[in-house]
């Protein structure tokens, strides 16, 4: 079996659905497949303004919504076959109907809380699923609709509920048990015990692919989108960036990390615990190859991809209060907790006598002013020095198969330091598969060009 998803772009319009069918049909004639769907292209921010708008206690929002109800039927009215396309268009004025009546109360108590607004987004999922089940069925593709809130069971953490794993495993089993169709389920959704509508946060479509896929033991799931896969660095930034054919998980968290939005981490882990593969591919290709994520890495391409985050500042503390006294990082890192600022990358000597840390722009402020609290009388002793460095930006360069190869470093540096680009920070974990450094923002792009340049042709 196989786990087909489909992002927001890829049924965007009633031609793109139709891209769509025909991918599953061809999956169809080699294996059974499920079908796992987002709401349609901009449904889900339509959603959240139309939310807004009612709360504030108006009816702005009726007409807004009134579009939103025509383009699902227009969508309808040409997928569906006149004969099937009755009930169909009855079930969809139903679904309006239930979400007017949701956004009535909050216009009338004029107010929005993360339980209501779960329940109000959860309809650009069970509409477009809805749809498409209907539009495949008919087009001779026989297929039922799954409202995934049945059969995954959350807790009540609203806007980014927790699944409870072994509860809607057991449901998802004992439901594929009792149905043969195809069939068409709802992404991003599920329910707590109680029956309350919940959201699976940031990726959640792609993580309730990859919760079906282990639930069912899938051989494989495949990510539709609007890209041909994972890129080995930002095409907007480096020109010349390209598809990888295959990385493994950890390489492909670390690349999420640093900005490849293709596919959510958190979508890796069903996938992982039961090792079952992921392939990108693109809806308006679909002959593309995509790219494989999978347990093993392609040893043949030791670098797979090089990113960057921007807007950072460097602070460093440096001082004899902090080398060989125990409790000194626990200090920095206490501190900087405690301004709630996060850490992205720690660079420190063995003298223990410097201690760097790279914190987003916008927690800088904070986090130093947090620093100087803590060392103030180290810092009076002049035993403690902090300064900073804004507008800095860190590069990561990531593969699992640097490991062991004693060059790559060397060739990394050697490529900056002959394009003259000072680094202020580096980090390298014992895993070898990643190497970040810091860079000046201004130097950012010409660096990333430099290192893909080094590692890609």
């Amino acid at each position: 079996m196989k786990i087909l998803k489909f992002g927001g772009s890829s049924v965007g319009t009633p031609e793109r659905i139709k891209k769509v069918m025909g991918i599953v049909r061809d999956a169809r004639e080699k294996e059974k497949v499920a079908i796992v769907v987002s709401a349609f292209e901009g449904v889900t921010d339509e959603l959240l303004r139309i939310a807004e708008i009612a709360s504030k206690g108006n009816k702005e929002y009726l007409p807004a919504l009134a579009a939103l109800s025509k383009r699902h039927l227009d969508v309808a009215h040409v997928l569906i076959l006149p004969k099937h396309r009755r009930a169909a268009l009855a079930e969809i004025d139903s679904l309006f109907g239930e979400l007017r009546e949701a956004l009535q109360g909050m216009r009338l108590v004029r107010e929005i809380s993360p339980k209501t607004l779960d329940f109000v987004m959860s309809f650009g999922e069970r509409l477009a699923a809805f749809i498409i089940s209907r539009a495949m069925s008919s087009a001779r593709l026989p297929a039922e609709f799954l409202d995934a809130r049945s059969v995954l069971e959350t807790d009540q953490n609203f806007g980014n509920a927790n699944v409870d794993v072994r509860a809607s495993y057991g449901k998802i089993n004992d439901y594929f048990g009792l149905h043969a169709q195809t069939q068409v389920v709802t992404g991003f959704i599920g329910s707590t015990a109680q029956g309350e509508t919940t959201t699976l946060g940031r990726g959640g479509s792609d993580y309730s692919a990859a919760l079906f896929g282990a639930a069912l033991n899938a051989r494989a799931i495949e990510i539709w989108t609007d890209v041909t896969g994972v890129m080995s660095a930002d095409p907007r930034v480096v020109p010349g960036a390209k598809t990888l054919p295959r990385i493994d998980y950890e390489e492909m968290i670390e690349m999420a990390y640093f900005g490849a939005k293709v596919v959510h981490p958190a979508t890796m882990l069903p996938a992982i615990r039961k090792k079952i593969p992921i392939l990108i591919k693109n809806t308006f290709n679909p002959k593309a190859p995509g790219t494989l994520i999978s347990p093993s890495t392609d040893k043949n391409m030791p670098i797979k991809g090089v990113a960057a985050i921007d807007g950072i500042v460097l602070v460093n503390l440096s001082g004899t209060s902090l080398a060989g006294i125990p409790g000194s990082a626990a200090r920095v890192f206490g501190a900087t907790a405690r301004a709630k600022a996060n850490v992205i990358l720690i660079s420190q000597a063995s003298s223990e006598h410097t201690i760097c840390l790279a914190i987003k722009s916008a927690e800088g402020r904070p986090a130093i002013k947090a620093l100087r609290k803590e060392f103030a009388d180290d810092i009076k002793d002049k035993k403690v020095f902090l300064s900073a460095l804004s507008e800095r930006a860190i590069i990561a360069v990531v593969g699992g198969g640097m490991k062991g190869i004693p060059d790559t470093a060397g060739k990394l540096f050697h490529a900056l330091g002959e394009h003259r680009i000072n680094i202020s920070a580096i980090a390298q974990g014992s895993s070898e598969r990643n190497i970040s450094f810091v860079v000046a923002s201004k130097d950012m792009r010409k660096a990333m060009n430099v290192v893909h340049e080094k590692f890609f042709t």
